[in-house]
């Protein structure tokens, strides 16, 4: 009664006013303002991966996994939505274009690498490929699998990713007994 009609607005846009309210304690209010406050930003994470075409509940674990942050982090590396088991590759890809991640972005290629060795784990039960392969199949993965079309990634532009990925421990990098470079995924599970 209080604010009568006005209430919805002074909650939302004025609620440090809500102390006018006689039966309201000052924990209810902080309680109130911080759901108010959660529900915004989730939905401003809706409205930033709706376009993605993610369902309600793969965007709430996103929120929940990321939190206030998820925004900021999927801008800075949109390929982060990988580890989420129902988010294509593809998906992820077109995400990165709108958001002007060029074909040839490090990160992009990065995470093609790392999908261009889950694949050969998972459809041809490969444990390990050779570093060739990659250097030799990326782009004709990416035409089948990613969200850009003609791809012209360079064999330098992989091996530079390759490198990073391997200094960054995400793959391991050894000689067969071939003496040919192989790379493997580090206790990888799927």
């Amino acid at each position: 009664d209080t604010f009568k009609n006005d209430a919805f607005s002074v909650i939302i846009n004025h609620p440090e006013r809500l102390v006018e309210v006689k039966r309201i304690s000052e924990k209810q209010i902080s309680a109130l303002v911080n759901s108010i406050a959660r529900h915004k930003h989730y939905e401003k994470i809706l409205f930033f991966l709706y376009p993605l075409g993610l369902l309600q509940h793969q965007m709430m674990e996103i929120y929940e996994d990321l939190g206030f942050a998820a925004i900021e982090i999927i801008k800075l590396n949109p390929y982060v939505l990988r580890k989420y088991d129902n988010i294509s590759f593809k998906e992820v890809d077109f995400l990165a274009s709108k958001l002007g991640f060029g074909k040839n972005d490090p990160k992009r290629i990065q995470a093609a690498v790392l999908e261009y060795l889950k694949y050969s784990i998972n459809n041809r039960g490969d444990m390990y490929t050779q570093v060739e392969n990659v250097l030799s199949h990326l782009n004709d993965f990416l035409d089948a699998y990613g969200g850009y079309s003609a791809n012209d990634v360079s064999k330098d532009e992989i091996s530079i990713a390759i490198g990073t990925l391997v200094n960054d421990k995400k793959l391991l990098q050894e000689n067969n007994f071939n003496k040919e470079k192989i790379l493997y995924i580090p206790f990888y599970q799927h």
